[in-house]
């Protein structure tokens, strides 16, 4: 598939859009703290940045994004987003240096005088961080603040499969007790706890000299699949790739984001967004391969994606401009034995990676959330983002205009009563004295970049 498809691209096939998901990079174990991105973690996500910059961005790849300024940096041409969460935020930073490197500039002043820049040449592409209480803070973490996302878990601990996997792995679990033992309760040591176990005892082989002798390769193959089956059971263990469904409920989002940054304009040769970036958790990847059937491609897919693994769509045109086409890639984390492999969506069996995009609209369509309002339906949240939406505004309305729709005169009215309002206030303030500062963020937001793993229990 892979040589076939490669002979496509030297024979008219051309990029005119792409979109990479990311997850970040090596970090600390979250079971202590705020997390943060290790240097390991850094490399490893600078050469995603580096690998995907030579695919996309240099104009001699056979995969340069046809229209893109290449490795200088346009802001209309890329759009980046990611959660307000540090370790995401670290991670998209270091990404997108990788992608736009510094560039020497030097420039001649009226006088002669040559000017270089202090900082190298740095070409700081923008990062639209998204805060958690924003709306739009879905599209990346669908599952954080929905209710009936979290019930999974309890349905999960309630299963026979669960108690049966508990009851079979505690003598195994129980075994490691003298490196957990201080940072997990007793009865928090075995199955209800993998993910964490894993987690801990993971970076502990990389770092802690004493875990890297105590924990062999094969006990940590186990961990991992342990670990592997409970987030799965609980972001993305569906009958039916159909929504809405609030265990998948990160990928139905992601979904979204995909179609709203992957779509029909972005075909021409004068879109603006050509390269979108996005950063997001593990459980988002666990659910959206179950949503577009991959694991009947690869059974890998049931597992968690490595650090610093992406998921890549390329929007093609082949043979000819009007023929536009979807290919979906994945690389399972950065090490050379792990390549970009194309494979086909939506349990296509051996068809071509390449879908055709109406094709490709349609089905994510389907699996995909609509608006802020399904969302907050189906998680049946009570998030500020999905009370102010139900927040009804009581104003009078106006007297109807002769010939004006009753509903256009209401609008109006309250429009003229908000502005009355505020000539009334600004002349008070002027009278005494007082004058408008800017609103400070709430603490949890002003302290997000420092805290935000610590204070939500973040997915990452």
């Amino acid at each position: 598939m892979n040589s076939i498809l490669g002979e496509r691209a030297t024979e008219g096939e051309m990029v005119r859009s792409v979109l990479i998901f990311s997850r970040h990079g090596d970090r600390t174990p979250k079971n202590l703290g705020t997390t943060r991105l290790t240097t390991l973690g850094k490399n490893q996500i600078y050469a995603s940045g580096e690998f995907y910059r030579t695919r996309y961005l240099d104009s001699n790849s056979t995969h340069f994004i046809k229209g893109i300024s290449g490795r200088r940096y346009v802001e209309k041409e890329m759009f980046a987003s990611t959660p307000d969460q540090q370790l995401l935020v670290q991670s998209s930073q270091v990404f997108l240096q990788a992608l736009y490197p510094p560039q020497t500039v030097t420039e001649t002043l009226a006088d002669g005088t040559s000017v270089s820049s202090p900082d190298n040449g740095q070409q700081f592409p923008i990062l639209h961080s998204v805060s958690s209480n924003s709306p739009d803070a879905i599209w990346l973490k669908g599952d954080d603040g929905c209710p009936r996302h979290d019930q999974s878990f309890e349905q999960f601990y309630a299963s026979q499969q669960f108690k049966d996997l508990a009851v079979s792995t505690k003598s195994f679990y129980e075994s490691f007790t003298d490196v957990l033992q201080g940072l997990f309760p007793p009865d928090k040591i075995g199955y209800i706890s993998a993910y964490p176990i894993f987690d801990y005892l993971n970076v502990g082989k990389i770092y802690n000299s004493t875990i890297a002798k105590r924990v062999s390769n094969e006990d940590l193959d186990r961990l991992r699949y342990l670990a592997d089956s409970t987030e799965w059971a609980m972001n993305a263990n569906i009958t039916t790739p159909t929504m809405p469904n609030p265990i998948s409920i990160s990928g139905s989002t992601l979904a979204r984001a995909i179609l709203t940054q992957l779509n029909p304009p972005a075909t021409t040769t004068n879109s603006t967004v050509k390269l979108s970036v996005l950063f997001g958790s593990y459980d988002t990847f666990l659910s959206f391969f179950a949503l577009t059937s991959l694991p009947s491609t690869s059974p890998s897919f049931y597992g968690l994606p490595v650090y610093a693994s992406t998921i890549v769509f390329e929007l093609v045109s082949y043979p000819s401009d009007s023929n536009m086409y979807v290919r979906f890639l994945f690389r399972n984390g950065t090490n050379p034995d792990s390549p970009l492999t194309e494979y086909p969506l939506f349990g296509r069996g051996g068809e071509s990676a390449l879908m055709p995009y109406k094709e490709f609209y349609g089905s994510m369509d389907k699996i995909a959330i609509k608006n802020l309002d399904q969302w907050c339906k189906v998680c049946d949240s009570q998030e500020d983002v999905c009370q102010a939406r139900d927040m009804p505004i009581d104003v009078q309305p106006a007297a109807v205009h002769p010939g004006m729709k009753p509903e256009l005169a209401g609008g109006i009215g309250a429009i003229c009563a908000l502005a009355a309002v505020g000539i009334i206030v600004a002349a008070l303030m002027v009278i005494l004295g007082f004058r408008f500062t800017k609103k400070e963020r709430k603490a949890d937001e002003a302290k997000s970049c420092t805290s935000a793993e610590e204070s939500v229990d973040v997915k990452a």
